[in-house]
């Protein structure tokens, strides 16, 4: 385990930019690192409590992107939690599903405590447990079936609970305070209790983007993106020769054509939805009704390969577009080399070399340093050139231009939540700057922070986990401490006039639209 712990500093301090910023320092660092290896039981411990031993050291790291991937023993008919669907609003939660219809009436109740721990002190104690950016980042923690759902980490997030019933404090709608006993464990039998929504969503089931109409004259269209990972171009990208890339593909065919994957590579990546021609036929419909409206929504979206970002930019802002982005952009990456780096980017040390300097392990590669001339119009289109012909789906279509721009309806809207993250958050953050409108909270990512993972796995206790490799340097006029801000914010006040409407942000979008001024 000491061997472990000493690997995983390593990887920390190797791969990450800069694993010290954020707890206090260097020396800071190496104290929590022999605290941790202090803490270690002479005769040993089981695997999933040592993986929970190290949480709280990477957690200090202070970046949503770095993390151990804690193994905990949960059920899915038996969680062992607390039996109330929590969701974000705001900087709380609220209940937005039960398991029992007696308790409907607690719909729409803020948290305020569990077990006499005020929701604040919750909300700083897994922040210690889970590495985030900022308190949305927080907030993905304790919500939905995550730390006070299932029975483990709600152990470890709450030491003084003695398992058994569990006491919750919540504010009802009504703002009446009131005290509740639940029984634990409890059985999930039945689906979840919760407001039926006025708006039907497309069904991303089986392909993580999906989209469809909201109204039969089709004047206003909704493209749901959950993920950016499960596309076509983004397996032809990254390739199938890792594991973590085959086993993705694999899922990916069998969630979408609902049978098993077959062993040819090309076929394997040839059954995976394409965005190349989703978007196309989303475009041509809206072209063909003459939609008003697009609202994209990545409410759900955790991140993945933001390629997916730059074709839909491709099909709704054109080709000019994209090149824009790079000559006009509000900020920059820096890359952390390592040997960790190199060994899971494909072509990485091609492109080490820069004025005559061969950068290695532990290197940094500043692109605003070293890459000035990438800025010029012609030079950004031979490497877009370069980068798309890596991606066949989308390639022939890029080099005809015959769809760039095709149609872009005359609002673009798009649906944020705490839990758009990472790649998500980037393609929230690009098509803001390319004047689209975002309406619902901000995100759980922060700018100026780091991102883009690498895998690791411990020797010993075959503990997986990410680290960061990047930063990413932004200098937006909508950052407020660091994090971006949305045009129109949700807030409970909205969400209670919707009857805790699950798309509310649907319905608070189609109301500010029809309060514009006619033109």
């Amino acid at each position: 385990m000491i061997e472990d712990v000493r690997q995983l500093a390593s990887i920390l301090e190797s791969s990450h930019p800069d694993p010290y910023i954020k707890g206090g320092g260097k020396i800071a660092f190496h104290r929590r690192l022999h605290e941790l290896m202090l803490s270690i039981p002479q005769d040993g411990i089981e695997k999933d409590e040592f993986q929970k031993l190290l949480s709280p050291f990477v957690a200090a790291v202070g970046d949503g992107h770095t993390r151990i991937h804690v193994e905990y023993k949960q059920g899915k008919k038996q969680p062992g939690g607390i039996p109330l669907y929590f969701s974000i609003i705001g900087k709380s939660l609220y209940v937005s599903k039960v398991v029992e219809r007696k308790h409907q009436d607690l719909m729409g109740s803020l948290l305020v405590s569990v077990e006499n721990v005020g929701f604040k002190e919750l909300s700083d104690r897994v922040g210690k447990l889970r590495g985030t950016d900022n308190e949305y980042g927080k907030l993905t923690l304790l919500a939905g079936e995550k730390f006070l759902w299932y029975e483990s980490p709600l152990a470890e997030l709450l030491p003084e609970w003695r398992k058994g019933d569990i006491t919750v404090e919540l504010k009802l709608p009504n703002g009446k305070i009131k005290n509740i006993s639940f029984s634990i464990p409890f059985e999930l039998n039945e689906p979840l209790i919760g407001v039926q929504s006025l708006i039907e969503l497309p069904s991303t089931k089986n392909c993580e983007f999906a989209y469809d109409f909201l109204d039969e004259k089709r004047k206003t269209a909704i493209l749901k993106v959950d993920g950016m990972g499960g596309f076509r171009e983004n397996f032809e990208l990254v390739g199938l020769d890792g594991e973590f890339s085959l086993n993705g593909a694999r899922y990916f065919y069998q969630r979408y054509n609902e049978e098993d994957p077959p062993d040819d590579k090309p076929a394997l990546i040839n059954g995976i939805p394409s965005a190349t021609e989703t978007f196309k036929s989303l475009v041509t419909q809206m072209k063909r009704h003459g939609t008003e409206t697009l609202m994209i929504d990545i409410r759900e979206n955790g991140g993945g390969n933001s390629a997916l970002v730059n074709i839909l930019t491709y099909y709704l802002y054109g080709i000019d577009s994209l090149i824009s982005l790079q000559t006009k952009r509000s900020g920059f990456e820096i890359i952390k080399y390592s040997d960790l780096y190199f060994d899971q980017v494909e072509d990485a040390k091609k492109g080490t070399n820069h004025i005559g300097i061969e950068l290695g392990n532990r290197d940094y590669w500043f692109e605003e340093l070293y890459e000035l001339d990438r800025f010029e119009y012609s030079n950004i289109q031979k490497v877009h050139d370069e980068f798309y012909e890596k991606m066949p789906t989308f390639y022939d279509e890029y080099k005809s231009k015959t769809y760039s721009n095709f149609y872009l309806p005359k609002n673009i809207i798009v649906l944020c939540s705490a839990k758009t993250y990472s790649s998500g958050y980037t393609m929230m953050k690009v098509l803001n700057e390319l004047g689209a409108t975002v309406i619902g909270a901000p995100s759980s990512q922060n700018e100026n922070a780091p991102g883009w993972i690498l895998n690791f796995e411990l020797k010993n206790s075959e503990t997986r986990g990410w680290v960061a490799c990047k930063y990413y340097a932004s200098f937006s006029d909508r950052i407020v401490d660091e994090v971006y801000q949305v045009d129109n914010e949700l807030t409970y006040d909205k969400l209670k006039e919707y009857n805790f409407d699950p798309n509310s942000e649907i319905l608070f979008a189609l109301d500010l639209l029809n309060d514009e001024p006619a033109e």
